[in-house]
């Protein structure tokens, strides 16, 4: 990192004064009497048995409670019994697990909660818990009656519950070298692709090729009223926070909490400025989550075997090997990266990140650790990886439900780093929790390069836009099969040829190029009548469903009679839609009918074996077995779940609901 940024009085005041404006935007201060009046108000509501408004005051209790004191092991024994009586047994049970891991509750309280965590384990016959917990040596004499009401819990439990999912294993025997990869990866190197990964014997289809934590993860912060901030799970009605009142970051629980604190603590009073970085938050957290002595023998190592450490494809060196490409950024963009890594050292400086005898930006590790900031925001530009998770966003009546891919927080994955792009990838990514877990799409054949898609996909976007959009963000041109057929076209976007009906593309605002005869002509009219379309469906929901339906057919039947090619993605859109009204008004046979048609375009459209054909047999299928043609909707259910388990894990909510349909249907037959 040049000196001249960190010598620069102007750009250094610049950035105090930024950091100052939105620290003191965001200080607040523990209110101990709040939460005691929170707390009786609470109290007063749970006697009157008002549950959901005591929960609430009860979790607002806890927002201006210091940690660890009288008044949050209060408030969280309280909202334990309000989800008790809620019959929220496991929320209750994580409640009473933050004041026992606190240590701190008094003996009559911690009494209370551990009854109440037995009747807890009871009502989700949890056994073999509650017999842990009656032989516990740790917790307060119990008076014989009490002690009778664990033994007899004992006794009446009949199962064990577990929660959890199976655990993903990858395929044949785990890598000696390569972290989380399967033993029939190998790394390879060459001048033009750099590092790549391929594999070295024959592996079918859905092989799970690579199983990996994040290095570093960070949530977004739209997410951090309901995810946990440490581990993503959903926080549910009892969040534990951030020791600041001023954070507004959530945790699951105060285990979460404790091991963030580990990172956290040297962000937390800029969290807001840090965030504002973007790409700059997760780079950041590869320091904080590195630690100031781990980087300090990194550089030592890196000075006295640099080949060692360059090669390294473990812990932080593999971080650090990820190719920056310094040489490709523009100069105003790596000025702007340089402003941002000085804002966060000045973060880190002021956290106590550094021993206490460095305050100054001009000591020899700050400007090491500033280097490194700037060297892996550099990197993460081409390298960092969406965590994603399914929103459902259930619709009227008896249509099936739709799932949204949303991402969630943003990550770092090393070793599924060294996956080069295709336009056609042979890989499925998932998550499980934050497990990125890797898998085959297709038979792969010993020496065949493991290939993911960076983003524009061949099926949806044309080759030039690709190009130029690669070109832009990961500073290579793409030859992958696609790219180098230059007669590679997909129906997802074309407009129907005015002089032989074939598939045509826009080359400009008003003006389209046939592929098939090549022809160049003015599309004002297709475009004008898209428009209209596109109104349509913004609007459609202020329709009844008679109107919806008939306001769709005339929209499809004007944009099949030469607007749009027949197999376009617009005419699937459009049956898709109708499919939805005749659903919701009870003509089961007509939704599975426009279903059946939009699905044969969009085989069309997308490769065998994708997500999105995957959704759609799942679609049909729930549609057909409520139109009671059980046969039909066991086949396409069958293959719905032959693409989510390409897809997904076992636990996945998707695998889970298909797996259920196709067993009722099999019953049902």
């Amino acid at each position: 990192m040049e000196q001249y940024i960190l010598k620069s009085s102007d750009i250094i005041r610049e950035m105090k004064q930024t950091i100052k404006v939105k620290r003191e935007s965001s200080t607040k201060h523990r209110e101990p009497e709040v939460a005691q009046v929170l707390r009786k108000k609470a109290n007063s509501l749970y006697s009157s048995r008002k549950l959901t408004e005591a929960l609430s005051l009860y979790t607002q209790s806890l927002r201006v409670s210091s940690e660890n004191s009288e008044d949050a092991n209060l408030a969280f024994g309280n909202r334990s019994a309000v989800n008790f009586h809620l019959k929220e047994f496991k929320l209750s049970l994580k409640d009473i697990d933050n004041v026992l891991e606190s240590n701190t509750a008094p003996p009559a309280l911690l009494k209370k909660l551990l009854l109440r965590k037995a009747r807890c384990l009871d009502s989700i016959e949890s056994c073999e818990e509650i017999e842990r917990l009656s032989r516990e040596q740790k917790i307060p004499t119990l008076s014989t009656s009490e002690r009778e009401v664990l033994d007899n819990l004992k006794s009446s439990g009949t199962t064990t519950s577990q929660e959890g999912h199976d655990d993903i294993t990858v395929y044949q025997t785990a890598h000696p070298s390569l972290p989380s990869a399967s033993s029939v990866l190998e790394m390879k190197h060459s001048q033009t692709k750099g590092r790549y990964l391929q594999v070295k014997v024959d592996t079918p289809s859905g092989s799970v090729l690579i199983c990996e934590q994040p290095y570093v993860m960070v949530l977004l912060p739209q997410y951090w009223d309901t995810h946990c901030y440490h581990c993503l799970q959903l926080v549910h009605t009892v969040p534990v926070f951030c020791r600041s009142s001023s954070c507004k970051v959530k945790y699951c629980s105060v285990k979460c909490k404790t091991q963030s604190y580990n990172y956290h603590q040297f962000e937390c009073k800029d969290l807001n400025t840090i965030v504002d970085t973007g790409i700059g938050h997760l780079a950041c957290s590869v320091i904080t989550h590195t630690g100031y002595k781990t980087l300090l023998d990194h550089r030592s190592r890196l000075m006295e075997n640099p080949e060692q450490v360059t090669s390294s494809l473990t812990g932080y060196d593999a971080i650090y090997n990820l190719v920056p490409n310094e040489e490709h950024i523009q100069p105003a963009d790596d000025y702007k990266y340089k402003k941002t890594a000085l804002a966060l050292v000045l973060c880190l400086l002021d956290s106590q990140f550094f021993p206490p005898e460095i305050s100054s930006l001009e000591d020899t590790d700050v400007v090491y650790v500033a280097s490194l900031l700037l060297r892996h925001i550099r990197q993460l530009i081409c390298n960092a990886h969406a965590i994603t998770h399914m929103e459902s966003s259930a619709e009227h009546g008896s249509c099936p439900s739709t799932m949204t891919e949303c991402k969630l927080a943003s990550a770092i994955y090393p070793t599924a780093s060294l996956m080069n792009h295709s336009c056609k990838p042979n890989i499925t990514a998932s998550f499980v929790g934050s497990s990125l877990v890797v898998k085959n799409s297709v038979d792969l054949k010993i020496g065949a390069e493991v290939c993911n898609c960076y983003g524009p996909q061949y099926k949806k976007i044309e080759k030039s836009e690709r190009q130029k959009s690669l070109k832009t963000q990961y500073y290579f041109d793409c030859d992958c099969v696609p790219c180098k057929q230059e007669e590679s076209i997909s129906f997802y976007k074309c407009l129907c040829c005015i002089e032989c009906q074939g598939r045509a593309l826009l080359v400009s605002e008003s003006r389209a190029r046939c592929h098939d005869c090549h022809m160049e002509y003015d599309a004002s009219r297709q475009v004008a009548q898209l428009i209209d379309y596109k109104r349509l469906l913004d609007g459609i929901e202020a329709l009844s469903p008679a109107q919806a339906i008939k306001a769709l057919r005339k929209a499809r039947e004007t944009l099949a009679s030469g607007v749009v090619h027949k197999n376009s993605i617009e005419i699937a859109e459009l049956l898709d839609k109708e499919a939805y009204y005749h659903s919701i008004i009870g003509n089961r046979n007509l939704s599975a009918e426009n279903l059946m048609a939009s699905i044969a375009i969009l085989e069309k459209i997308y490769d065998e074996g994708s997500i999105e054909l995957g959704r759609e047999y799942h679609k049909i299928s729930e549609v057909l077995y409520n139109a009671g043609n059980c046969s039909q909707a066991l086949s396409f259910a069958t293959k719905a779940k032959s693409v989510y388990t390409l897809h997904f894990s076992h636990d996945n909510e998707l695998v889970k609901d298909i797996s259920k349909l196709c067993v009722g249907l099999k019953e049902l037959l």
